[in-house]
């Protein structure tokens, strides 16, 4: 048989075999849309043997015994141990043909072969699922995997040993020759999850992926993690949302210091799928899949899918970013994108162009395009830590909230808002979560036992709330003050109307205002979409438009992070004739009186 129908027919039965089912070629024709011929097959290239007298114990080299020659010759129906040939349903010893777990016994970092109860665990050398699998092929394929349907013929399934270019054992030499990216090194404070190179290999059937860190992932006493994002089909139009790229697969594989020793001990190695019908943003959109192959030795970690668990083939352009973490909350993006078949991206470029779509017009009137040197001769107020809503000064964790300084002027009936912080507006975060969605919950050493916390294999559907890691600015305004209505910010500021803007990656994802809906109660958090407002964000900066509000209000800043670090504003006022022209300052302060006895606000 030719090279090409040789791959036909296996990746034909790696596909059925894999979902437990085991057809006829017709069968084949009708699940592809393709007859035999249009394939370049025959029945001859299923090694179909005809034998009227059933399937014989030569032909497989096992005993009579085992199989029965008459009529269809099946045991229990297909003729098959226990429903399926195979001995306690999978014709392994223990469930998995393997002593305790895996076969091993230390050696890999691992107690009794896995660490873990039931072999749900992974070695730093062996996640136990695919080779399960693999075992499985070399050892039964040959003798009993083989299809006895009807007619006295039998069909003899292809063998996968020797398929996959890169072997899943920790060591890289086999990476030789295959493209690798070079990735930003010594940025962050924790050199064991410090991203230095990756690469990806694709064959006809897995993706490998290869990640070089600065010191030994899954080292530490509380664990590390590795994610890799996976964008199937080269569109952000679908999955979770990365700046130029939309992630359809993800793989978070987590992983510590063993508990016994000073090796590694990987407890998950699994690849999740994205749930589309929700928002792209999303953490929690992702939902298992299945478990997956990976190895890790000192700084070198290897992990590999099957092509048909993301529904590709080798061929097809992907994209995929690497993302570490460990427990204190530190984390390294990789800041490429790295494409199978296309092209690599690097993030900053993508962030910059959606925050500048256009050029820089450079006239003096405001304009909201994201270059703000027509804000710079206009006076802004100066934020500090105290505030008039605030009982003393707080701190703000987290720079990217910590408000810097802030203004709102107006050009005609249209009013321009402007807020800096101290770090990168609208940040958020990629990955709001720093823990695996599988780890132990517990570890025995006395009884070399873990037990797993397993999310049920539900694709494409999660039930966890929402978790976008994304920022939040709120612009109160109160435009009716001489009336107590609206929500209430505090004693004296009444919000009727409320601007949103949400963001992440430095990027404005939503930006709207909405009108407070609730009439008798001033506590509860009710509005109603008014209209979109254009905003625009780039670096430290944010500034935003709207029309319609009224021709005084009072305005107050509220600042919220996705990790809940918060900032506020004092209350100011604005009026028709602050303008929005850069050469016209928009404020000139006036002493009316120093000194209001009793007074708490004056006009």
């Amino acid at each position: 048989m030719s090279d090409d129908k040789q791959r036909a027919v296996r990746d034909y039965w790696l596909q059925f075999h894999r979902k437990k089912k085991f057809t006829l070629p017709e069968e084949l024709e009708q699940a592809s849309g393709k007859s035999l011929e249009e394939m370049g097959l025959t029945k001859r290239d299923f090694k179909i043997k005809d034998s009227s007298r059933g399937a014989q114990a030569s032909d497989f080299k096992i005993e009579r015994s085992d199989l029965r020659s008459q009529s269809a010759g099946l045991t229990n129906g297909n003729g098959l141990t226990n429903g399926n040939g195979l001995t306690n349903g999978n014709g392994l010893t223990n469930g998995n043909g393997l002593t305790n777990g895996n076969g091993l016994t230390n050696g890999n970092g691992l107690t009794n072969g896995n660490g873990l109860a039931d072999g749900v665990g992974v070695s730093s050398q062996i996640e136990i699922k695919p080779r399960e699998r693999r075992r499985i092929y070399n050892s039964l394929i040959s003798i009993l995997l083989a299809l006895l349907l009807g007619g006295g013929c039998v069909y003899y399934l292809l063998d996968e040993s020797g398929i996959g270019t890169i072997q899943i054992d920790g060591e890289a030499e086999d990476w030789e020759g295959i493209p690798k990216t070079a990735l930003q090194s010594g940025n962050i404070d924790n050199s064991n999850i410090d991203l230095e190179t990756v690469a990806v290999n694709v064959d006809n059937v897995y993706l490998s992926f290869l990640t070089e860190t600065k010191e030994p992932l899954f080292q530490s006493d509380n664990g590390d993690l590795l994610r890799i994002l996976i964008d199937s089909d080269n569109t952000t139009e679908t999955g979770y949302f990365v700046p130029g790229m939309g992630a359809d697969f993800m793989i978070e594989i987590f992983g510590q210091k063993s508990p016994v020793n000073d090796n590694k001990t990987i407890y998950s190695s699994v690849l999740y799928i994205f749930d589309s019908s929700r928002d792209p943003n999303d953490w929690n959109a992702f939902a298992f899949i299945t478990h997956i192959e990976v190895a890790s030795k000192g700084d070198v970690t290897e992990c590999r899918v099957p092509l048909f668990d993301l529904s590709v083939g080798g061929g097809s352009p992907m994209k995929m970013v690497w993302q570490t973490s460990d427990t204190t909350g530190l984390t390294d993006l990789g800041e490429v994108i790295v494409g199978i078949n296309t092209e690599n991206v690097l993030i900053e470029n993508v962030i910059l162009s959606l925050q500048r779509p256009g050029e820089n017009t450079g006239t003096d009137n405001l304009e909201i395009d994201g270059y703000f040197d027509d804000w710079r001769n206009i006076e802004k107020y100066q934020d500090s830590d105290w505030n008039e809503y605030q009982e003393g000064p707080e701190p703000v964790d987290n720079p990217s909230v910590d408000l810097h300084e802030y203004v709102s002027v107006n050009d005609g009936f249209d009013f321009f808002f402007y807020l800096s912080v101290y770090g990168e507006v609208l940040s958020g975060t990629v990955i709001p979560v720093d823990e695996a969605k599988q780890q132990p919950s517990s570890y025995s050493p006395t009884s070399n036992d873990a037990e797993i916390d397993v999310i049920s294999p539900i694709i494409g559907k999660s039930n966890d709330p929402v978790s976008k890691g994304e920022d939040t600015i709120y612009i109160f305004l109160d435009t009716n003050p001489t009336v107590q209505d609206g929500f209430k910010v505090n004693n004296s500021f009444y919000a009727n109307k409320v601007i949103e803007i949400t963001g992440k990656h430095g990027l404005v994802v939503s930006s709207k205002l909405y009108n407070h809906s609730s009439s008798d109660d001033s506590t509860l958090w009710s509005w109603d979409y008014y209209r979109e407002v254009e905003s625009a964000a780039h670096g430290h900066e944010l500034e935003m438009k709207t029309t319609g509000i009224g021709d005084a209000f009072k305005v107050y800043y509220h600042l919220v992070s996705w990790d809940e670090s918060e900032d506020f504003s004092d209350g100011f006022w604005v009026s028709h004739g602050t303008s929005g022209a850069r050469t016209d300052p928009s404020w000139t302060e006036h002493t009316i009186k120093s000194n209001y006895d009793a007074a708490w606000d004056v006009y």
